[in-house]
């Protein structure tokens, strides 16, 4: 049946190899996650948490979402150009960054009520300039269709980190201890995928110069006037209540509650972004060409949304028992969180992927909306339960339910609105 929807092409051969190279990446946090909930405390895992939580919301604007733009020219030229607009922008970005830290360290860890001692935060403009970067280079790869080499990466990453975190874990256990081996990941990836820059493409360095890339930084203005605003609106959506939860309900909540977004999204990550990789890579295609995406587009929604219903049931039936047998009987509640956060994690699986043509079919001003429909419903909802004095339990309940609307919302507009430029 799935031959009928996706048939057997170098579509499918690049889905599949991305799939099992994002399948090795995931499986180790996957395999060391019991272990590392033993060498960690609930509190480490917060501290990592809220670090993560910050990095993403960060790393929105760190580019000007300008590495967006790398799938879009027909020319390599012009495409590097953006390249190096990319990572000189994250440059800037990270020491702006870095003397805010010197400056208010003591302000923003009041702000976040952070009772650490505070040294994560000199290591998170490091990890944002190392975030841009990749984002850069991880766009230019997915270009020249190197998806192996993205495979490889992703894997190399999630190697080192665990190693890492295995290591740091057995000598000094700490929050800190998870971020270093973020940081070490982070850079392992950048080396496959510069490697692979060097020999494939250093050529095109020669064509990097400060008139083109004011002039693709004017062609794909609107990408930093809208999908900058739409992805800090999507990303404080997501991570805002990782930060807001801690001073409602303390470390060990917040822990509790990421935790099951981390194993939940794990099997997501492992198929979505697969699929995701390939297809805003043939979706660019096709708008370069003039094609309709709409067929592309139905073809993708079905095949995911069959794929993975059999996974989400077992796992919203069985979560709880699940995450006290993995990781022990102080994790369960982690279990019953993931749970209600099951129907949003599937609508996010089926749409995540897909979400790509908005900026490729150059509609990002319906994606801005959207993002902020989605960031005021969090707020929304956040301030009303905290208000009314909710249980944790309905506090997670209703962020599933908002996320899970926006995201029927994301499947109504995308598939009616026309498949071409």
């Amino acid at each position: 049946m799935f031959d009928k929807i996706i048939p057997r092409s170098e579509f499918t051969k690049n889905v599949l190899t991305v799939l099992a190279g994002t399948t090795l990446a995931q499986a180790v946090p996957l395999l060391i996650s019991p272990i590392l909930t033993r060498l960690f405390t609930p509190e480490d895992f917060g501290v990592f948490f809220l670090f993560t939580a910050l990095l993403a919301v960060l790393s929105v604007g760190a580019t000007a979402k300008y590495e967006l733009a790398i799938l879009l020219p027909e020319k390599d030229e012009d495409a590097v150009n953006i390249l190096a607009l990319v990572c000189l922008i994250s440059l800037i970005a990270s020491g702006a960054l870095l003397v805010v830290i010197l400056l208010f360290k003591d302000a923003i860890q009041n702000l976040l009520e952070d009772n650490s001692s505070g040294t994560w935060l000199y290591i998170l403009p490091l990890s944002l300039l190392l975030a841009g970067v990749l984002q850069g280079f991880s766009y230019w790869s997915n270009r020249k269709k190197r998806f192996a080499e993205l495979s490889a990466s992703k894997v190399g990453q999630s190697s080192v980190t665990g190693t890492s975190n295995l290591a740091i874990g057995y000598s000094s256990a700490s929050g800190v201890g998870l971020i270093f081996s973020t940081v070490l990941g982070q850079l392992t990836n950048i080396a496959v995928l510069v490697r692979g820059f060097m020999k494939n493409d250093r050529s095109v360095v020669a064509c990097v110069n400060n008139k083109t890339m004011s002039e693709q930084a004017k062609r794909y203005g609107t990408f930093p006037k809208t999908m900058v605003l739409a992805n800090i609106f999507n990303i404080s959506a997501m991570q805002l209540p990782n930060i807001l939860l801690l001073p409602m309900f303390g470390a060990q909540f917040l822990g509790l509650y990421a935790l099951s977004q981390r194993v939940v999204k794990i099997p997501l990550t492992v198929m979505g972004n697969a699929y995701g990789e390939v297809f805003k890579q043939r979706a660019a295609e096709y708008a370069a060409q003039g094609k309709d995406i709409k067929p592309l587009l139905w073809r993708s929604l079905v095949f995911l949304a069959l794929i993975s219903l059999p996974f989400f049931v077992v796992f919203y039936l069985f979560a709880p028992s699940l995450f006290a047998f993995i990781f022990g009987d102080e994790w369960r509640l982690s279990g019953d969180y993931a749970k209600i956060l099951t129907p949003y994690f599937y609508l996010a699986f089926v749409t995540a992927p897909l979400t790509h043509l908005f900026y490729i079919l150059e509609r990002t001003s319906i994606y801005l909306l959207i993002q902020g429909l989605l960031l005021c419903s969090i707020l929304i909802g956040l301030y009303y339960a905290q208000s009314i004095g909710s249980a944790p339990e309905t506090i997670v309940a209703v962020l599933s339910a908002t996320y899970a609307v926006i995201y029927l919302v994301m499947i109504g507009v995308l598939t009616l609105s026309p498949g071409k430029k």
